[in-house]
């Protein structure tokens, strides 16, 4: 899973200093309350703007246009950034779906295939075969010795043994 991307943080951190740049500024000199500077801040800064809070000071109103120029863009970027790491986790889970179809695929039609040639060229096959066929009374401890058997045995394959086109298989050439 992919972590929060550097400008997602760089732009929620500038958003978080001028909400609270923004608030100290409002409570201190426009004398809002603690809510009202926060709720002017957020219809200011979502482009809402109702109109029933205003800054009356040149200082206030100085300080509400940083806030909308730095607020407004920093808004619309956590926005953008929080949008765009949902459709790629969407897209990743899509892509991963995929590849899980694409894994199943192969094992059921092809690699079902390829393990029965590769087993019937197997001189050890024997030795595990009969450690290997699996029942439904199986139990946990019937597991087990399975993959010890499959752990100790040695697999030795040539691959030029094998006809992977319904041919003679390969022969290699005397030197």
């Amino acid at each position: 899973m992919k972590t929060i991307s550097l400008r997602f943080r760089i732009y929620l951190t500038i958003l978080a200093a001028v909400l609270f740049i923004g608030m100290v500024g409002l409570m201190v000199i426009e004398s809002f309350s603690p809510l009202d500077a926060f709720y002017f801040l957020i219809v200011t800064i979502a482009t809402v703007g109702y109109g029933d809070l205003h800054p009356f000071t040149p200082l206030g109103k100085l300080l509400v246009i940083v806030i909308i120029l730095a607020g407004v863009g920093c808004f619309v970027g956590v926005v953008a950034n929080a949008i765009e790491y949902m459709i790629e986790m969407r897209e990743r889970s899509q892509r991963i779906e995929k590849l899980n179809m694409i894994i199943g695929v192969f094992y059921s039609e092809l690699g079902t295939k390829l393990l029965k040639k590769f087993s019937a060229i197997d001189p050890g096959i024997h030795e595990i075969h009969t450690a290997l066929v699996v029942s439904n009374n199986w139990s946990d401890d019937d597991f087990l010795k399975a993959h010890a058997v499959l752990k100790q045995h040695s697999f030795r394959l040539d691959s030029r043994e094998i006809s992977f086109f319904g041919g003679a298989p390969h022969v290699p050439l005397a030197v």
